[in-house]
C-alpha cells in the first residue's frame, strides 16, 4: 500500500520552520518560537511565510534562538500550537491565538475608551503609537499587549488634568483637600495645578484620610491655613504627609490668635452698637411666669416698672443669671416688651464672630 503523501501546506510548513530555525528538526525547532504581535490586512505581507497561502489576517512569531521573525497566517499559528500540544512537550511556549486576543482585549477594555482614542486623534504621537491606534480602531484591540501598554503609558505621562478633576468628587479625601485650599485664589490653589495621570497616581494623598472635615472647614482654621501657607513647592512635596503635618500644626497655633482677635473685635463692635442705641440693649435676669392669654409658661423680667418677655425661640436657664438681650418689639406700648437673647456665634464661612439673637 502506497504511503500517504503529506499535504503540500504541511510540507512547506515544516521545511520553512526548520529552515528559519537554523536547520533544527521540527521537534527541536517548534519550542523556540514565541508570539510577537498581531498584524492587520492591507499591509505588505500578503502570503504566509510558512505555507505560502494568501493571508487576510496575520501575526508574527519570533525565534528566541536566532531572532528571526516570521509573518504567518492564523491557520499556521494554530497548527504550530497544536503540534506542540500533540508532541507533549514539557511546556507550551506558545499560547493559543484566542488566549492572546482575550488578554489584550481585557487590557484594552480596562484602559482604553472613546475619550482616550479621541485625545490621541488630536496629538502628534510617535508613529508606532499611531499605528497601534489605527489597529485598535479597526479590530477593537491592540496588536500586542506591549503595544497597548506603550499607548497607555504615553497617555498617562502626556495628557494633563487639573488635580481637582481627578479627585473622587464626593470622597472624604476630596472634601478635606478642597477645604484645605478653599481660601486660595485659582492661580495659587494647588488643586488647580495640572498633572498627568502618572503624576497623580504617584501622589500620596492618604494624609487627608486622618483629618476631620468639619474642623478643616472651620472659617478660623481656613484663615490660619492661608496665613501659614508653606510657600511655592512641587505638588508632590506640598501634599506630602511631612509638609501637611507641619502646615496644619502651624495653622492650629495661628487659629487661637485669630479667634482671640475676632472675639475682641466682636465685643468692641457690640459696645459701639449699644452706645449708639442703648435703650435697645438690656442685661436681664429671668424667672418663670405665665402668659396671661394662653396660660403657657414663659420667661419674664421686670425693671423700672416695665415687663420684658423672653422670645420663645430663646432658651434660658435660671443658672445663667442676667443675660444680654435686645428688644425685638413692644407687646403693650410702653409697658411690655418682647426681647431676645444675644449670643456670640462664629460665622459659617469667615473668620469672625457675630452677635445673633436666639
Amino acid at each position: 500500500m502506497a504511503e500517504k503523501k503529506e499535504h503540500n501546506k504541511n510540507v512547506n510548513f515544516t521545511e520553512n520552520l526548520v529552515a528559519a530555525s537554523g536547520g533544527k528538526i521540527l521537534e527541536e525547532a517548534a519550542p523556540l518560537w514565541r508570539f510577537s504581535h498581531f498584524g492587520a490586512e492591507k499591509t505588505g505581507f500578503r502570503h504566509c511565510q510558512l505555507c505560502h497561502s494568501r493571508m487576510k489576517l496575520w501575526l508574527a512569531i519570533r525565534n528566541t534562538s536566532n531572532g528571526v521573525v516570521l509573518f504567518i497566517g492564523h491557520d499556521c499559528y494554530d497548527k504550530l500550537v497544536a503540534f506542540l500540544a500533540t508532541k507533549k512537550l514539557e511546556s507550551l511556549s506558545l499560547g493559543s491565538r484566542k488566549q492572546y486576543i482575550s488578554k489584550i482585549k481585557k487590557y484594552c477594555k480596562q484602559n482604553i475608551n472613546e475619550s482616550f482614542l479621541a485625545w490621541f486623534g488630536e496629538q502628534t504621537a510617535p508613529k508606532e503609537l499611531q499605528e497601534t491606534i489605527k489597529f485598535i480602531e479597526k479590530f477593537g484591540y491592540a496588536p500586542t499587549l506591549e503595544a497597548a501598554e506603550a499607548l497607555v503609558l504615553f497617555y498617562k505621562t502626556t495628557r494633563r488634568f487639573p488635580l481637582d478633576e481627578l479627585l473622587d468628587y464626593t470622597s472624604h479625601r476630596a472634601l478635606v483637600l478642597r477645604a484645605l485650599f478653599s481660601d486660595f485664589s485659582e492661580e495659587t490653589n494647588p488643586l488647580q495645578r495640572e498633572v498627568s495621570l502618572a503624576e497623580f497616581e504617584a501622589l500620596d494623598l492618604s494624609f487627608a484620610d486622618s483629618l476631620n472635615y468639619e474642623e478643616v472647614d472651620d472659617g478660623f482654621f481656613r484663615e490660619a491655613l492661608r496665613k501659614t501657607h508653606p510657600g511655592d513647592m512641587s505638588l508632590g512635596k506640598l501634599l506630602s504627609s511631612e509638609i501637611l503635618s507641619l502646615w496644619i500644626n502651624d495653622a492650629q497655633k495661628m487659629k487661637s490668635a485669630i479667634v482671640d482677635e475676632a472675639w475682641k473685635r466682636a465685643v468692641i463692635d457690640l459696645q459701639k452698637r449699644i452706645a449708639e442705641s442703648q435703650e435697645d440693649y438690656l442685661l436681664l435676669p429671668f424667672w418663670e411666669g405665665r402668659n396671661p392669654t394662653r396660660g403657657t409658661p414663659q420667661w419674664e423680667s421686670r425693671v423700672n416698672g416695665k415687663k420684658y418677655v423672653l422670645a420663645r425661640e430663646s432658651s434660658y436657664s435660671i443658672s445663667e443669671g442676667p443675660v444680654l438681650t435686645r428688644i425685638s418689639r413692644e407687646l403693650v406700648p410702653g409697658r411690655v416688651f418682647l426681647v431676645s437673647k444675644l449670643a456670640l456665634r462664629p460665622s459659617a464661612n469667615s473668620p469672625r464672630y457675630s452677635w445673633v439673637t436666639w
